[in-house]
């Protein structure tokens, strides 16, 4: 048997000892080699982070004219920059930051990457960064400002974890769902939003289910911050909404690259489960699934709404509508 045969049997070995170990057992070695080696930096075996104290906030959009404003003023006091860029809109987004610019001045940064694709243009803006924190910030995230648990809770933490060490933190937030007063019952919060120490080595890829996500090094320890400080708005007109489902599904699609674009995707999709529909036929069908069992805002657990949320309540631009077949539909007013 020759050297790379031997080579190939012990490797195959080694995976049947290692997956005969339980999967809590894999998980914990893992997350205990990844904190051990976190300290490296702290300790002199590799360059600790050289930034400057604060934290820049990174911004994707493309047709966000919906929570932007508030979006990015609920930011401005717990960030140091906010660094956006336009990946094609063709709403009223481009007239929302011109005059967030003048609100914001030289803190507000609008690069136009209008033919970026979505994982080059996050490492793009990652690049543009100055400060050593970075947090990869939506469009239809919203923070607190004020009473419990606001955003500069969060900045605080951060700032006053270790300078020397990096860290990737998870941090939980609270998620709306179809109108402003729903919620998932599943998910009424979330914490898929992550901020972390920059390092050029920590970039963003696709994943193996084609989802953009963080390759982030062995030396960062990985945190969650569990008091949720901000509020995922998921509250769009139903088109957009359907849209937003379609692409993170394009995204997931193994033999994507079968397809020439994202709306080369739509249109088949249209063609082989929807029978030709409209838009807003599809987006109809697909919100009366979407929004079936949603429960009310839980004011008991979650507390009050944001500041910069309110101006809405009385007002809010679209609302679910119960149904007895159903459950909730979402719906534009």
């Amino acid at each position: 048997m020759n050297n790379s045969k031997v080579q190939l049997n012990k490797r195959k070995d080694l995976n049947k000892w290692y997956t005969r170990i339980p999967r809590h057992f894999r998980t914990s070695a893992a997350s205990t080699f990844r904190m051990m080696s976190s300290f490296a930096p702290a300790i002199g075996l590799m360059t600790p982070p050289s930034r400057p104290q604060g934290i820049s906030a990174i911004v994707r959009v493309k047709d966000e004219e919906a929570w932007l404003a508030p979006s990015l003023r609920s930011i401005s006091s717990a960030v140091d920059e906010i660094i956006v860029g336009d990946n094609g809109s063709t709403d009223s987004t481009p007239n929302i930051l011109d005059a967030l610019k003048k609100e914001l001045g030289n803190q507000l940064t609008v690069l136009k990457r209008p033919e970026a694709d979505i994982k080059d243009l996050t490492n793009n803006l990652i690049d543009q960064t100055r400060f050593r924190w970075i947090l990869k910030w939506d469009a239809d995230y919203v923070a607190k400002t004020d009473g419990p648990n606001p955003i500069s809770n969060l900045r605080e933490w951060l700032l006053n974890l270790d300078p020397k060490r990096y860290f990737l933190v998870y941090p939980t937030m609270i998620e709306l769902c179809g109108d402003l007063f729903h919620q998932r019952t599943t998910t009424p919060t979330r914490a898929d939003c992550n901020c972390f120490t920059f390092s050029p080595k920590l970039h963003y890829v696709y994943d193996r289910h084609g989802w953009e996500a963080p390759l982030v090094p062995i030396w960062y320890r990985v945190l969650k911050y569990d008091t949720p400080t901000f509020y995922h708005v998921d509250v769009k007109p139903t088109v957009r909404m359907f849209l937003s489902f379609l692409w993170k599904r394009y995204l997931g699609t193994p033999d994507r690259d079968r397809f020439r674009n994202f709306q080369d995707y739509v249109s088949q999709t249209r063609q082989k489960e929807w029978q030709d529909r409209t838009g807003e036929e599809m987006a109809e069908l697909w919100a009366l699934e979407h929004f079936r069992g949603l429960a009310p805002y839980d004011h008991d657990r979650f507390g009050d709404y944001p500041s910069l949320l309110k101006p809405f309540l009385k007002n809010s631009p679209y609302r679910c509508i119960p149904s007895a077949k159903v459950g909730q539909i979402g719906t534009e007013s």
